[in-house]
């Protein structure tokens, strides 16, 4: 489901979800500011009330009240008018001696459990004494005449500042839901006018097609961010560009192949039928008729193994081999043939390898057979095995007459592009397809003093060696 959410939409999600944390932070950063601000003026105040206070004698407290009552309004209810604080003084009896108007309103629960003879203390949170009023309180010793010792209490009203703070709060909120607002809008605004250059090329290349692969798209009016994605892009159409062009060369090859063998038993079919022959007559042309078939199967064999090899779809039975034994096989198979043509087979060395039998005969007998085809009478096939570094090695060496250096290139491709024999000019590309397989690889250079080597090598990492 996420996968589904656009690009514009998870920006804009994010510029809002940054611009709400920053705001946020600034807000309570602020708010904490202002209520530490207001904690220290209220201790402040308190610890400056009570000290004044403190210094007063008993009766002169007493006039003091009695002067801020006759001053209030008769039958108005006000609490600590007309100051901001009121205070109390008490014995350590409990017994009050003097305390100003409203203090006795104050519930109990405002003052701590204060023993007697106790030191002085405070309270700056904010207490509730009723829906809309809030005090803070605190409590110093008080040195009377005669040695006597009391308790003076002092509240504040704070009842502003506590409206201030809920002020900010409340501001605060409303900034906040602005703020989505107003980031929500600018952010889909910036994000539909930062994908605008995706948008640009998306309709640049939703155009090509099978018949254009040549169109790049130039990556200098893009933005940094984007210019790598055009750069894969133009090597994925360099890679199509090639891929179409390996596929329609492959497809005129073989429909090449496919029709010399064709036109081979067409030919051969009217000559036969412009008039009457032999027995001896049509069985020459069934033969002929035959082996251009079996040429014609060999080559659908050859293909078939190739695309299952490019598809995965070759199954491998994987066995540890004495590799020489193999390559003995194989030698043994194509010595009748080699004695016809007066060439000698030699193997060397020894080596194992965990491989697939069938498949690495079949690639050592396509080096072979290629081999017997381009050395002349008296030359030499030579096979070798060695193990190196942790891979085992095969090479199949003549000393025909070598390859022209200009098209060793192509030697490995699907019907490569340079002059044959005989065959389909498959049989390297299959040899390639089988190593690869099985994760090694195949390099081919000019023998020394002369003629040609063809390296197979077979990685065989740390795996135990098993005695086979």
């Amino acid at each position: 489901m996420r996968a589904n959410v656009s690009m514009a939409a998870r920006l804009t999600g994010l510029f809002v979800f940054l611009s709400v944390v920053l705001l946020g932070a600034v807000l309570v950063a602020f708010y904490w500011r202002v209520e530490h601000h207001l904690h220290e003026e209220h201790e402040r105040l308190l610890a400056e009330v009570a000290n004044t206070l403190a210094s007063v004698p008993v009766e002169q407290l007493r006039n003091r009240v009695g002067l801020e009552r006759a001053s209030l309004p008769k039958g108005k209810p006000v609490l600590f008018a007309p100051n901001r604080y009121g205070f109390r003084l008490q014995a350590k009896t409990g017994e009050v001696l003097v305390e100003t108007p409203g203090m006795s309103e104050l519930p109990a629960t405002v003052w701590p459990q204060l023993p007697a003879g106790g030191p002085g203390g405070h309270n700056t949170h904010p207490q509730a004494i009723a829906p809309d009023r809030f005090v803070v309180v605190a409590w110093r010793p008080y040195a009377m005449t005669g040695g006597a010792e009391g308790l003076l209490l002092v509240a504040l009203d704070v009842s502003d500042d506590v409206d201030l703070l809920r002020d900010i709060r409340n501001s605060s909120l409303v900034m906040v839901v602005l703020a989505v607002g107003s980031a929500t809008l600018l952010g889909l605004l910036g994000a539909r006018k930062g994908m605008a250059p995706l948008r640009r090329l998306t309709a640049e290349v939703q155009h090509v097609s099978a018949s254009d692969l040549q169109v790049r798209v130039a990556d200098y009016h893009y933005p940094q961010e984007l210019r790598s994605l055009v750069q894969a892009f133009n090597g994925l159409m360099e890679r199509l560009e090639k891929a179409f062009g390996d596929l329609a060369s492959y497809s005129a090859n073989l429909a090449h192949e496919l029709r010399t063998p064709l036109a081979v038993l067409r030919g051969e079919m009217e000559v036969a039928l412009l008039g009457n022959r032999t027995e001896a007559e049509y069985r020459a042309v069934l033969e002929s008729a035959l082996d251009e078939l079996d040429r014609l199967a060999r080559l659908v064999e050859k293909l078939l193994s190739l695309c299952r090899a490019d598809r995965g779809e070759m199954a491998l039975q994987k066995r540890w081999l004495a590799l020489e034994g193999e390559a003995k096989a194989v030698l043994e198979f194509y010595r009748p043939l080699a004695e016809t043509q007066d060439v000698s087979l030699v193997l060397e060395g020894e080596g194992q390898a965990f491989v697939d039998r069938d498949l690495f005969r079949q690639a050592l007998a396509n080096l072979v057979a290629n081999a017997l085809q381009h050395v002349s009478a008296g030359g030499t096939v030579r096979v070798r095995v060695s193990q190196d570094e942790g891979r085992s090695v095969v090479t199949v060496a003549d000393d025909g007459c070598g390859i022209d250096p200009e098209i060793m290139p192509f030697l490995f491709q699907r019907f490569p592009p340079i002059p044959r024999r005989k065959g389909s000019g498959l049989g390297l590309a299959i040899v390639r397809s089988i190593v690869e397989l099985h994760g090694g690889g195949v390099t081919i250079a000019d023998a020394n003093p002369r003629g040609t080597e063809v390296h197979l090598w077979f990685p065989i990492g740390g795996a135990d060696i098993k005695q086979v």
